[in-house]
């Protein structure tokens, strides 16, 4: 009996699972977390400095997700801000400036040439040419919803290069700063959605016929 209860329990644990891929805009993940859900990192490097999408990109499998990310050092163990969207959703998106596309729960950005990359909880941006909204630096340039504490931006130049990063969330005027990191990471696609956990109903009749079973062990004896 000990071993069917077992067996009982572990298969309701099996109805529920993790997802991976965070919806939305996640704050002080911790990295060691993002790594055992299978993220690898692809790139990594400081707000200072500078990296291409064309190489970086290059070769990469398009159903992949991948995610940008901010952490306050290298060695940090968490990342400040973390959101993850489509390779090929990614690949096309191309925008004007103050213009936002929502994908898996996050509203992006891609503007080369005087603009800038990054994601946003709302809709509203205002690059200037990163996304100033609701920072510590220009206030509320009329774009209202949230604190600004989930914006992410760095700048882009017209041949789509990322250069100098400009914020995390309200920590702002990063352009030259050889601390803070950012970080591009890549996870396959999930073959499927996770499995959505029993209803309430469905728990109590398992439960009840496994009451059931105990009984007419007990019975036969």
């Amino acid at each position: 009996m000990k071993k069917l209860f077992c067996f009982v329990l572990l298969s309701l644990m099996s109805f529920v699972t993790h997802s991976a891929i965070i919806t939305g805009i996640a704050n002080d993940l911790l990295k060691t977390d993002v790594s055992n859900d299978g993220w690898t990192i692809q790139y990594q490097g400081a707000y200072s400095g500078s990296f291409s999408w064309s190489s970086l990109l290059a070769g990469v499998d398009s159903s992949k997700y991948m995610a940008l990310a901010s952490s306050s050092s290298d060695g940090a163990t968490t990342y400040d801000l973390f959101a993850a969207i489509k390779v090929s959703d990614f690949l096309v998106l191309s925008t004007a400036l103050n213009e936002t596309q929502l994908f898996n729960g996050a509203y992006w950005y891609r503007s080369s040439g005087s603009g800038s990359v990054g994601f946003s909880p709302t809709s509203g941006i205002f690059q200037n040419s990163a996304d100033v909204c609701n920072s510590s630096l220009f206030g509320d340039p009329g774009c209202a919803g949230d604190d600004g504490s989930e914006r992410l931006s760095w700048h882009m130049s017209s041949n789509d290069n990322v250069f100098g990063g400009w914020r995390s969330g309200l920590t702002t005027n990063l352009n030259s700063d050889s601390t803070w990191q950012r970080y591009v990471l890549l996870i396959d696609a999930p073959q499927q959605g996770p499995t959505p956990a029993p209803e309430p109903g469905s728990i109590v009749m398992i439960g009840l016929g496994l009451a059931g079973l105990m009984v007419r062990r007990r019975i036969k004896k």
